[in-house]
């Protein structure tokens, strides 16, 4: 069985913690996992823009923050659609590729407009998918990312920097708990998409009780209905 579970919200959210429990949970029950998330996809194209010495001028990103951070500004929005696009590739690659028992699929990405979003990947990758959504306020998000990025000398591949004019204009806000995107997720529940939505202000040990009875319940076996 592949199990999918897109892990949504805000940069600085936490987002990458909660994926980062789910692997392990997994992994201690016998789960494979695969971890896909935007941000690489972003830098590795940050990254190719510099190499290649493309002009200041037509990059589509801006570099952000001290070097040691490698943080970025995305400032041609098209690439945010490209590598979503990228993303869902790979998505189906590994689920086309499956050998294993059970597989836990996690996809991870920050957008203002998830109907937008999630619609790039397609109906039929989003079947039986789970979404969830990490909540935490703006100038926490901010705040954290400033302590991952500037204040952490073990920095991993998730701390990386992001600059407060974009997280106070891009991830302002979204749509989440639009009227619209409501709508959309009732169509998507059409073909089996559930929904969660997870606060992240309290503590550690708190995030991860959360996390792993969420996984408890993404693997129960459904009830077998009475005839």
């Amino acid at each position: 069985m592949v199990k999918k579970v897109f892990i949504l919200g805000r940069a600085g959210s936490g987002k990458s913690t909660v994926a980062s429990i789910l692997i392990a949970v997994a992994q201690k029950n016998g789960w494979s996992t695969q971890h896909i998330y935007d941000y690489k996809y972003l830098h590795d194209m940050f990254q190719q823009e510099i190499d290649d010495k493309v002009p200041e001028d037509d990059r589509s990103f801006h570099q952000k923050g001290p070097k040691a951070c490698q943080g970025f500004d995305v400032c041609n929005f098209k690439v945010l659609d490209v590598v979503l696009k990228q993303m869902a590739g790979e998505v189906q690659a590994k689920e086309q590729a499956q050998l294993e028992a059970n597989k836990l699929l996690l996809i991870e990405f920050a957008r203002k407009d998830y109907t937008r979003a999630l619609d790039i990947f397609g109906y039929e990758i989003l079947q039986g998918a789970h979404l969830l959504y990490v909540k935490l306020g703006l100038e926490d998000c901010i705040r954290r990312i400033h302590q991952r990025a500037l204040g952490n000398t073990s920095r991993s591949e998730f701390d990386h920097f992001v600059s407060d004019d974009i997280m106070r204009g891009y991830y302002s806000g979204d749509d989440w708990f639009s009227e619209q995107f409501s709508k959309y997720l009732n169509t998507l529940r059409t073909i089996d998409v559930t929904n969660d939505e997870l606060d992240n202000s309290g503590t550690e040990e708190e995030l991860k009780g959360e996390v792993e009875k969420l996984f408890s319940d993404l693997v129960a076996p459904q009830p077998v209905a009475v005839s």
